[in-house]
C-alpha cells in the first residue's frame, strides 16, 4: 500500500491481515451504544455467545464446501441477541483492512439502514487513527468508500428497483427478511448474482416473524431449508437465554406459575443445579422467566396478543413462525395432535438417507395403512409429496413421509408403489390436480401390472381424488375432526412425529387452495412477485390432508394390545432397506 494517506502502520501487510479478522479488530476497537446508560463502551461479544462467535468466525473465515464455494450463514434469533450490530461491525472489519473488498447490509426499511449504518460509523469513527483506512469523499448516503478501493454501503431490498443484481459485494449482510416488502421476490433476484462466485460470503439474520408478516412464509421456508443443511447454508438457532440482556432479578417471594414450570422442566438446567443462574446462557433460567413477565406487561403488542411472546423470544424455532389465530389448523387441535407424541420437543428432524423418503414407525402386523399423495409436474421444480398414515380404531398415526423436489413423476410414482408394497398394499388417495396426470397414468398401469394393489377411484374411470376447493374444506375437516377426536379412554386420535410437516401445519392458511393461478397472474401485472409462484410450498400438508381424507374409507380395526414397536430414528439404520430394494427394481423396469 503505496498511497500516502493511509497511516504508516497499515503499510504492513500483515498488520492488515491481523486487523481483517473481527476476531481480533472487534474486542480490540469495536464500540457499541450502551443500551442501559446511553454510553459508548468497547464491543463485548459475551452479550449472545452463540450468537456473537457463530458471525464473527464465519466473517473471519468463511467455511467453504468442497467445491471452494463459500457457505451461507442462516441465523435465527430471540430479540436483543446482536445478530445485526455484530454482523454489521464484523464486516466493516474486513473491508476496512481488505482492498478492493465491498461489502453490503440490505435491511428491510430505511430506518433499519439507517441505524446499521450509524453501528458501523460508531465503530469507526472511534478507531484510533494509526490504524483507521481513510476514506473518499462520495455523495452517496450510506457508505464507507476506502482509498483502498473497497467500500462499506447500507440500503434496503427495493433500492433502486433490483437490489443485487450486478453488484461485485464479497460480502452481504442481508437483515430483518420477515419484514421486507417482498423477501422470496429480492431473493430469487439477489441469490443468482452471486451463486458462481466462490468467495462470496451470505448472512441471512432475523428475529422470527409472525406469519401476518409480508414475507414471513417465503422466509421461514428458506430457515428450514437451511436447517436441514440443503445446499450451501450453514444455520444457528437463538433461543431467548442465549443473551444476557433478556434477564431480571428473581425476588425472592415469586412463585413460578405452572406455565413457568412446564418451561423450566423443558428448557432448564439438565445438571441438577440451582435454576437460578445470572448470566447462564446454556439454560432456561429464573432470571429470563423474570424478563418473560416485564414483556408480557410492557409490551404492548405481546400484551394485546399473548402469543407473539414466542415470536419475538423464542423457546424453539418451530413454535416462533407460528400463531394459531392465524393458520388454518386450530391451536387447540395442533397441541391434541402433538400430545400424543410428546409434544414439540419429541418431533423428529428431516434427515432422510436419501434425502426423500423417511419413516417414523416400521409397518406393524394387522394394521390397515393409507397413502396421501400430492404430485408434481414434469421439470416444475415443485416438490412431491405423500405421507403413510396408520389406522386403527383408536389412533391414526403418522408412520412415513416423502418430500423432494427433483424426481420426476415416475419416479415419485415408484416411491408411492414401494411404499405401498411395503405398508401392506396400503390404499393410495393422490391429487387429480392436472401436473398430477403423469403420476397418476404411471401408478394405473402399475395397478394393471399387479405391482400396487389399490388405487383409490373418487368414481368409475376417475383414478386419484379431484382437487377442488370443496373437496379440499372435506379434507380439512376431517383432519381437524380426527384431531379433536377422543378415544375410549380420552386419549388424542390422531398423531404427527414430523417436525417439517408440524411447521407446515403451523403456518397453513388455506394457500393452496387459494393460490392464484397462471392466467389470474396475467391479471396483475404490477403486482411484486405476480410473475412467479409463492416459494412458500405445502406439499407435506396437502398429501397429509389427502391421508387424513382416505381413513374414512378404511374399515377400522381394534389395536392389539401389545406396545408397539419404537420410533425408528432417521438414517440409514432406521431407513428400511425393504422400501429402498423395492423402489430400486421398479424404477430398473422403466
Amino acid at each position: 500500500m503505496t498511497d500516502k494517506r493511509v497511516p504508516r502502520e497499515l503499510r504492513d501487510p500483515d498488520r492488515l491481515a491481523e486487523l481483517a479478522r473481527p476476531d481480533h479488530y472487534l474486542p480490540q476497537y469495536g464500540h457499541v451504544l450502551d443500551q442501559s446508560t446511553d454510553t459508548i463502551i468497547r464491543f463485548r461479544h459475551d452479550i449472545c455467545p452463540p450468537v456473537q462467535h457463530s458471525i464473527i468466525s464465519y466473517v473471519s473465515s468463511p467455511p467453504r464446501q468442497a467445491s471452494g464455494h463459500t457457505k451461507c450463514l442462516a441465523l435465527v434469533g430471540s430479540r436483543q441477541t446482536t445478530k445485526s450490530a455484530t454482523t454489521a461491525n464484523a464486516m466493516l472489519a474486513r473491508v476496512q483492512y481488505t482492498p478492493g473488498t465491498k461489502a453490503a447490509t440490505i435491511a428491510d426499511e430505511e430506518a433499519r439502514a439507517d441505524a446499521l449504518f450509524e453501528h458501523v460509523m460508531l465503530t469507526y469513527s472511534n478507531t484510533p487513527k494509526p490504524i483507521r483506512f481513510p476514506t473518499r469523499n462520495t455523495r452517496a448516503s450510506r457508505v464507507l468508500n476506502f482509498v483502498h478501493g473497497g467500500s462499506y454501503s447500507t440500503f434496503t431490498s427495493g433500492f433502486r428497483g433490483n437490489t443485487g443484481l450486478g453488484r461485485g459485494v464479497a460480502f452481504t449482510h442481508i437483515s430483518e427478511g420477515p419484514f421486507h416488502k417482498d423477501f422470496g421476490g429480492f431473493w430469487n433476484k439477489y441469490w443468482p448474482a452471486v451463486a458462481n462466485r466462490k468467495n462470496a460470503a451470505v448472512i441471512v439474520e432475523s428475529t422470527p416473524g409472525a406469519m401476518t408478516e409480508p414475507s414471513s412464509p417465503a422466509y421461514r421456508d428458506l430457515m428450514m431449508e437451511a436447517k436441514q443443511g440443503l445446499g450451501r447454508w450453514l444455520y444457528v438457532f437463538a433461543p431467548l437465554w442465549t443473551s444476557i440482556l433478556n434477564e431480571r432479578p428473581w425476588p425472592r417471594d415469586w412463585r413460578m406459575s405452572n406455565d413457568e414450570l412446564a418451561l423450566m422442566s423443558l428448557h432448564g438446567p439438565k445438571d441438577g443445579g440451582p435454576i437460578s443462574r445470572p448470566k447462564d446462557v446454556r439454560f432456561l433460567t429464573l432470571e429470563n422467566l423474570a424478563f418473560l413477565r416485564e414483556v408480557r406487561t410492557m409490551d404492548p403488542k405481546v400484551r394485546r396478543n399473548p402469543e407473539l411472546l414466542w415470536v419475538f423470544y423464542p423457546k424453539d424455532d418451530i413454535s416462533c413462525w407460528h400463531i394459531s389465530g392465524n393458520s388454518t389448523m386450530p391451536g387447540h387441535a395442533m397441541n391434541a395432535m402433538l400430545r400424543r407424541s410428546g409434544g414439540v420437543e419429541n418431533l423428529v428432524e428431516w434427515r432422510p438417507a436419501d434425502g426423500c423418503y423417511q419413516e417414523y414407525f416400521a409397518p406393524r402386523a394387522g394394521a390397515k395403512y393409507v397413502i396421501g399423495a400430492d404430485p408434481a409436474g414434469w421439470g416444475s421444480g415443485d416438490p412431491a409429496a405423500f405421507q403413510v398414515l396408520e389406522v386403527w380404531s383408536d389412533a391414526v398415526i403418522q408412520v412415513a413421509e416423502f418430500s423432494s423436489n427433483t424426481v420426476d413423476p415416475h419416479q415419485f410414482a415408484m416411491a408411492i408403489v414401494a411404499a405401498a408394497a411395503r405398508y401392506h398394499n396400503a390404499e393410495v388417495f393422490c391429487e387429480n390436480n392436472g401436473v398430477g396426470a403423469g403420476t397418476i397414468t404411471i401408478l394405473e398401469v402399475e395397478q394393471d401390472k399387479g405391482n400396487l394393489r389399490h388405487l383409490h377411484y373418487y368414481k368409475r374411470g376417475t383414478p386419484g381424488v379431484p382437487m377442488s376447493p370443496k373437496r379440499h374444506e372435506e379434507a380439512l375437516g376431517l383432519m381437524i375432526d380426527m384431531a379433536l377426536d377422543k378415544a375410549q379412554g380420552g386419549r388424542d386420535v390422531l398423531e404427527i412425529h414430523s417436525h417439517n410437516l408440524h411447521a407446515q401445519l403451523s403456518t397453513y392458511r388455506h394457500d393452496k387452495s387459494v393460490q392464484r393461478s397462471k392466467t389470474a397472474t396475467i391479471l396483475v401485472p404490477d403486482e411484486p412477485g405476480a410473475h412467479r409462484r409463492l416459494k412458500h410450498h405445502w406439499d407435506r400438508v396437502s398429501a397429509f390432508l389427502w391421508a387424513c381424507y382416505g381413513v374414512q374409507f378404511q374399515s377400522l380395526r381394534e389395536r392389539p394390545r401389545t406396545d408397539m414397536s419404537p420410533l425408528v430414528l432417521p438414517g440409514l439404520d432406521g431407513y428400511t432397506r425393504d422400501f429402498m430394494r423395492e423402489y430400486r427394481r421398479l424404477n430398473k423396469k422403466r
